[in-house]
């Protein structure tokens, strides 16, 4: 069997964190495999956590293919087939979306290992599925093309829920209550990604000492500050600036307090102050909405299994343009925020802020003229 492991090797002057596949029964690494991995690091700069999700995929190929004692390099185009339709998307019930990235990731994978000379006859796979899964993901290629490829509607977290949400935040000590609740705050209130909020370069206590000792100097009745944090992005992560709002500032000052945090480097750590892994926030809003669902009588809007971290960086968006309005120049403000490249990213908020109001509208006007 086959397993995703982590290696460290000396790349130029410094260490470079690497995912490789080990194989558990020779006790050797799989090397096409691996090779490919390390190309998509070093030669094509994709971050640390997309190279894990190929790791994982190819991973999960191998094992399949081990245990039919099937060789990658032999696979018909009949069991290439039979592995996305049977295992993928009946068996392990993956969404179309899901399917449609293990179908990306395995034709990109063998299309390399032909072109480097691990394995010939690339033309032999389809790498299509029955029409009946096609039709799914037609229908998601068309969701991904419309005006609101996000599914908004789904995924929009309005105040009254979040702070609803909030009140089933747990943790077994104030420390960590605290904690989550900043964690959370800083997805909907600031827009972070969860990756961003454990990310080694961001919060660091120093720095954010600095920001609040800055304000508290210059006799600063609104103690929110803007800072800089790395999100995603090639060549180490694109840097943008985020707006920590006054009561986030007062909370995060307070937190800083706390004892378990004085040595820390990090403001989201362990109780020790040790770093916390780019799950944690993820890991934070399961828990708590699970709690929700588990323990609430009122649980509208929250029914939706597809609501997760980055629901709250969605939500933040959409009430930025509801709080700050449609000007051009908040636009712009909120696309530096969210750190998008491309406007066309930013309109889908608008666009959805649109479809909201109006649905609103509607709701309003029917109770209006209730018979």
């Amino acid at each position: 069997m086959y397993q995703a492991v982590t290696v460290q090797k000396p790349y130029g002057s410094s260490v470079v964190k690497l995912w490789a596949i080990y194989d558990c029964t020779t006790k050797h690494i799989a090397v096409a495999q691996t090779a490919f991995l390390v190309a998509r690091t070093i030669y094509d700069g994709n971050q640390f956590t997309t190279v894990r999700g190929y790791a994982y995929t190819l991973t999960t190929f191998l094992n399949t293919l081990s245990r039919n004692q099937v060789d990658w390099r032999k696979i018909t185009d009949h069991q290439m087939r039979q592995y996305f339709e049977g295992v993928l998307f009946k068996h392990r019930n993956l969404t179309a979306q899901s399917l449609n990235n293990h179908i990306i990731i395995i034709k990109e994978f063998y299309q390399w290992a032909e072109t480097n000379g691990w394995c010939d006859q690339l033309n032999r796979f389809s790498f299509r599925v029955s029409n009946e899964i096609l039709e799914e993901l037609e229908i998601l290629k068309g969701t991904k093309a419309s005006h609101l490829p996000f599914n908004l509607s789904s995924q929009f977290i309005d105040q009254e829920s979040f702070n609803q949400f909030l009140n089933f935040n747990s943790g077994n000590s104030s420390f960590e209550i605290n904690r989550n609740e900043i964690v959370l705050l800083l997805g909907y209130q600031c827009g972070c990604r969860a990756a961003e909020v454990t990310s080694k370069n961001n919060f660091k206590t120093e720095y954010l000492i600095k920001l609040i000792n800055n304000r508290q100097n210059n006799n600063a009745t609104n103690y929110g500050f803007e800072m800089g944090i790395i999100g995603k992005g090639r060549a180490g992560g694109k840097h943008r600036y985020i707006w920590i709002p006054d009561a986030l500032s007062r909370r995060i000052r307070a937190f800083l307090e706390n004892p378990n945090i004085k040595n820390s480097k990090y403001l989201i750590c362990s109780k020790r102050g040790n770093p916390l892994n780019e799950q944690f926030a993820s890991s934070v809003f399961s828990k708590t909405k699970r709690a929700l669902l588990t323990n609430s009588k009122s649980i509208k809007g929250w029914q939706s299994n597809s609501k997760s971290f980055h629901s709250l960086r969605h939500s933040y968006a959409t009430n930025f343009i509801m709080e700050h309005g449609q000007s051009e120049a908040m636009k712009e403000l909120l696309r530096t925020r969210m750190g998008h490249k491309d406007f066309s990213t930013t309109q889908i908020y608008i666009t959805f802020l649109a479809e909201l109001n109006r649905k609103t509208h509607i709701q309003r006007t029917d109770r209006d003229y209730d018979l």
